[in-house]
């Protein structure tokens, strides 16, 4: 870990979170950082290894070490949760929009919505008189935030910062100490996983094996000529349709294959299935391809049979009248189900490692126990202990959240966060939705007589700000630098340390970046999802405040008394966690069973629909490979597949590169070709 790694490392993190929302929404190029294997690290990585570390060989010049690569790349890896859909995509939105609906919809003043969320939470409008109801301010830090100040130059000064002190002092601290948990529970379970479980964390190893590409003697995988062959073909192919966007007479070579026109008309039922465009339209991802040669073979098959299954189960119970359909933050049946399967595969990991978690806490908690335990994951666990308590106590006294709720909130965000990491890092997938959110869990788990308005809507605000589309999470980016760092004998706990401050630094520069630009250019018309996303919580209080009990003053905090489950949360819920239950015991149990639990926590949500047909045709490659050719050819065919995910890499930052060119000349922004789903 050289002063030159860390530098560049901390240097690029900052870079990242700063320039990651100019780039999406105002220069309006392929986004950054909108899943696992981002663009800005994965991309920039191939850029250097493929194209620049070549010039330096030719001029005798010394570059980095592998060992350097992985910190700088460990580094940038974390950061990527600050710009994009982890956090600065919806994050100030969701603390300004909710004033604007106030002043703009009747229901809202009729209920007075906003009346019910703290203070703290959202931005600072001034005192409200007679003539300035919404705040003396409104007009700047509303009006100013959606248009843009006066002038086009960025200036962090014109920014109303008064008005976002208090707010931010109460958001950054939080995240702060939920990115800080989140890396000291991967230091636990990573040492688990890698080391007793043996996962294959398929994104870290493709990381280094480019890095050490160039290794001689014929074994860096780019002294391949399949490696190559590989990286050809994706080159090709994209560079070809990505010229279709700036001269529509070129020819494209297809990636898609369209059938829901002609099945639909034939079978009209199909339609009603949620996301049957994606299923029937299936779209071919390089990277996804490769990934999934380097899973074991039922994943790949369960990850790409996820979408039939869905529709499959989804049409008997539609056409028998029964509702599974979701419904967003509050829940529903799916939504529900999908909260068991996380439960349940929660619940399978700890039992898989009961032993190593139990002396690992009981060390924490200083019980005395004879088995050993690192002192260095000890003390990770009495670090997540502690900023887990920490944003408890913060929930509680700052935003006035009860302890009950504080608690469980915490936990449904661990169990979040560390499924999100498991099902990565055993499976390569690298686009994930949890399709539930912690608001619907504790609806249906108590029920909104007893959760009260006020409870509810700190609950969805939080929802919104920290885990509202957890695609690009930092647990499994940590797990795959940590891994990434192992690969050259780097001290995870070293390590670990340097990505607590990369990360820390780009929440607090990509934050006052990104508000410093929003404030500058505006934000109307560029990311609506982001207002829609904001007013969610205040949405979900509106359709619940109908059944607040008559008498005046009750039902506005947490009742013991009034919780009552309900009967279709505890149900849905069971079923799934009784799916991924089963399916992981007969996995354990019998190793030729073909289906992977995996299949029951990407069914129905958006990465598991687009990125299905090419785990498949992954699964289909490999089979056929590994049936007649053996093992030997399976290790052999190796560097065409990472070829494939580094060529679609390669020509995602060639597209980013000839897009910020083109912005910079022109001063706006021209065709995108957007590579990578997001």
């Amino acid at each position: 870990m050289s002063f030159r790694a860390i530098a560049i490392g901390l240097l690029l993190a900052v870079g990242i979170s700063v320039f990651g929302y100019f780039n999406d929404w105002i220069m309006q190029q392929a986004f950054l950082a909108t899943n696992l294997i981002p663009i800005c690290v994965f991309g920039v990585l191939v850029l250097a290894l493929v194209v620049l570390y070549p010039l330096l060989l030719m001029f005798k010049k010394k570059g980095l070490s592998p060992a350097e690569w992985c910190v700088i790349t460990a580094l940038m890896l974390v950061a990527c949760v600050i710009p994009g859909p982890g956090l600065m995509w919806h994050f100030s939105n969701s603390l300004v929009t909710p004033h604007r609906e106030q002043a703009v919809n009747p229901g809202w003043r009729k209920q007075n919505l906003l009346g019910y969320a703290p203070k703290v939470m959202l931005t600072d409008t001034g005192q409200k008189t007679q003539d300035t109801p919404y705040g003396k301010n409104y007009d700047i830090v509303v009006g100013g935030f959606r248009a843009g100040m006066p002038g086009s130059r960025i200036d962090i000064k014109q920014v109303p910062w008064g008005a976002w002190r208090r707010t931010l002092t109460f958001w950054l601290p939080l995240l702060g100490l939920s990115f800080v948990s989140g890396i000291s529970l991967v230091r636990i379970v990573h040492q688990q996983w890698s080391q007793r479980e043996r996962l294959r964390y398929p994104l870290a190893y493709v990381a280094s094996e480019m890095i050490h590409g160039w290794a001689p003697d014929e074994q860096g995988v780019f002294r391949n000529k399949k490696f190559w062959l590989g990286f050809l073909v994706p080159v090709v192919i994209l560079l070809v349709n990505g010229y279709v966007k700036w001269n529509t007479k070129s020819i494209e070579i297809p990636l898609h294959v369209y059938l829901e026109s002609q099945l639909g008309a034939k079978w009209p039922i199909i339609r009603n299935v949620p996301g049957i465009w994606w299923i029937l339209n299936p779209e071919i991802f390089f990277s996804a391809v490769g990934f999934a040669y380097f899973v074991s073979s039922d994943i790949s098959f369960s990850i790409g049979i996820n979408g039939i299954v869905f529709a499959a189960a989804f049409l008997p119970l539609y056409i028998a009248g029964i509702d599974i359909s979701g419904a967003g933050m509050e829940g529903g049946n799916y939504n529900h189900l999908m909260f068991g399967a996380y439960l349940g595969i929660g619940l399978v990991i700890f039992y898989t490692g009961r032993k190593f978690y139990a002396t690992v806490l009981a060390k924490a908690l200083c019980i005395p126990s004879k088995e050993p335990a690192e002192s260095n994951i000890v003390w990770a666990c009495r670090i997540a202990l502690a900023t887990a308590a920490g944003m408890v106590l913060i929930l509680v006294f700052v935003a006035g959240l009860n302890l009950l709720l504080a608690i469980l909130y915490v936990m449904l965000i661990g169990l979040t966060y560390v499924v999100l990491t498991r099902i990565n890092v055993e499976t390569g997938l690298f686009m994930i939705q949890p399709g539930w959110a912690a608001a619907g869990v504790l609806l249906g788990l108590l029920g909104f007589a007893a959760i009260g308005p006020n409870m509810l809507i700190i609950v969805g605000i939080l929802c919104t700000v920290i885990a509202v589309d957890p695609i690009v999470s930092l647990m499994p980016l940590a797990a795959n630098a940590i891994k990434l760092g192992q690969s050259e004998n780097i001290a995870p706990n070293r390590l670990s340390r340097w990505m607590v401050v990369a990360v820390l630094l780009a929440l607090v520069t990509g934050v006052l970046g990104t508000i410093t630009v929003q404030y500058t250019y505006g934000v109307a018309g560029r990311y609506g999802w982001a207002d829609s996303v904001a007013k969610q919580p205040f949405s979900m209080l509106q359709r619940n405040l109908q059944k607040l009990p008559p008498d005046p003053g009750e039902g506005e905090s947490f009742s013991f008394a009034a919780i009552a489950p309900s009967n279709k949360f505890l149900s849905s819920a069971a079923i799934g966690l009784v799916l991924v239950t089963v399916l992981s015991i007969l996995r354990l149990r019998y190793t030729w069973w073909p289906i992977h639990p995996v299949l029951f926590l990407v069914w129905g949500t958006f990465p598991g629909y687009i990125l299905g047909a090419s785990f498949l045709l992954g699964w289909l490659i490999k089979t056929g490979v590994t049936t007649f050719g053996g093992g030997k050819s399976y290790r052999s065919a190796r560097p065409f597949f990472i070829g494939l995910i580094a060529g679609e890499f390669a020509a995602a930052i060639f597209w980013v590169l000839v897009g910020m060119t083109y912005y910079l000349v022109e001063d706006m922004a021209g065709p995108v070709f957007r590579i990578l789903p997001a």
